[in-house]
């Protein structure tokens, strides 16, 4: 039998199988498997997209029939039991001949939560939680989405020195450096998809997409907070992001919401608040029940802001960038009080520029 050290070594090496797609397989949490004989990796698996193979599905498939005839199984998730897009993965290992299953978290969907492992184990199949930090923190926009409904949200805020987030009159500044952009773009990657308002389109015309030195550009599903379905058909986004949500007001305009739509946008209804503004938090529990798990934020200040006082935000990057715009410059806050309901905080070097993280 392994040790905990070899089973948290090869748990760690499911878990570099399913963070390749952190980002990318929603509404389903990205995981990661391999099987493993007389202790060597014999096959790995990742799932890839929802309605595709699960990881241990995938790295089961690639192996002749009977070669995983008492193998051990590591996958980064409990197997699950149940039929959604995919027959059960539990099918699959008992079919397999795996003779014992390692797992790092219980699967907290109640479809699954125990009687994956269960399941098996009835098969006399040997199936042992093991849990690994960072396997857990990795799990944790997906564990929050089904106990709460709401999609995990950070928020991305570049400010001067001076807590200035734009010039004169909402002019836009080119704030922070390549280091800092570079950081974006690796979250922008490994979030399920990016939120921002129709303010931000009309402002400032961004891809919104993931560019990264060492591939081409990556289209990451994007959701516009519009209000009144305002957003240009031109507007470069329809033609760099993989799949278009606008998020509007239910009363707003009947013939422009058919040109949206007819271009190829997902339309969201919702409520206004009292101020005649989308409700967030409406808004956040509709971008739950499509199943995403985690958001990245890039918006103005004003957006950020109200996020933060709703207590919807769960964890935010304050870039700051070491120069003065000036007092006449647009500032990000007239009060930055809400940042003491954060729970956590440390600052991360990025070039010359720094960022304060913070977790609520």
């Amino acid at each position: 039998m392994p040790t905990s050290i070899e089973d948290a070594h090869f748990l760690t090496q499911a878990f570099l199988q399913a963070k390749r797609r952190k980002g990318f397989t929603a509404p389903n949490p990205a995981v990661g498997a391999v099987v493993v004989k007389e202790g060597h990796i014999i096959a790995t698996g990742t799932h890839w997209l929802a309605g595709e193979a699960h990881a241990e599905v995938a790295a089961l498939a690639q192996l002749p029939m009977g070669v995983a005839m008492g193998a051990t199984l590591y996958v980064t998730l409990e197997p699950c039991c149940h039929t959604g897009k995919t027959p059960p993965c539990v099918d699959a290992i008992m079919q397999a001949g795996v003779k014992r299953v390692v797992f790092s978290e219980t699967d907290p969907n109640p479809l699954v939560a125990g009687k994956g492992a269960a399941r098996l184990a009835a098969s006399d199949i040997v199936c042992q939680q093991l849990s690994v930090m960072e396997i857990e923190q990795f799990y944790g926009s997906y564990r929050y989405l089904l106990q709460s409904g709401m999609p995990w949200l950070c928020g991305k805020l570049a400010m001067t020195l001076d807590g200035k987030t734009a010039g004169i009159n909402g002019q836009t500044l080119a704030i922070t450096g390549q280091a800092a952009q570079l950081f974006t773009h690796q979250q922008r990657l490994k979030h399920e998809a990016i939120l921002t308002s129709v303010k931000t389109i009309q402002q400032d015309n961004p891809q919104l997409n993931v560019r990264l030195a060492d591939s081409d550009a990556i289209a990451k599903p994007l959701i516009i907070l519009d209000a009144h379905a305002t957003l240009a058909l031109e507007a470069k986004v329809w033609r760099t992001t993989s799949r278009l949500y606008i998020v509007h007001g239910k009363m707003a305009n009947p013939a422009r919401l058919a040109l949206l739509k007819a271009q190829g946008a997902m339309l969201i209804a919702v409520p206004l608040d009292h101020s005649g503004h989308l409700d967030l938090t409406i808004s956040l529990a509709a971008l739950g029940e499509l199943g995403f798990h985690d958001l990245w934020l890039e918006a103005g200040g004003r957006l950020f802001k109200s996020f933060a006082k709703l207590g919807l935000l769960n964890e935010a990057y304050c870039y700051i960038a070491p120069w003065w715009a000036g007092a006449d410059a647009h500032a990000a806050f007239t009060s930055a009080h809400f940042f003491k309901d954060a729970t956590r905080h440390h600052w991360l070097p990025l070039g010359d520029d720094i960022a304060l993280h913070l977790e609520f």
